[in-house]
């Protein structure tokens, strides 16, 4: 949320097109470790039910 008035009070900016970037490229490591550990729980969960 863009507050200009807070900006004082927390000295914050607006954020540069680098860094909106930046932020864009954390989230894409993050999915695609959590889908392949889901891959490999389902693994583990369908091979203990066939014994």
């Amino acid at each position: 949320m863009h507050a200009p008035i807070l900006q004082d009070v927390f000295q914050t900016g607006p954020l540069h097109w680098q860094e909106w970037v930046f932020l864009a490229c954390i989230p894409l490591p993050v999915f695609f470790i959590e889908e392949l550990r889901k891959k490999i729980v389902r693994g583990r969960r369908s091979s203990a039910q066939v014994e």
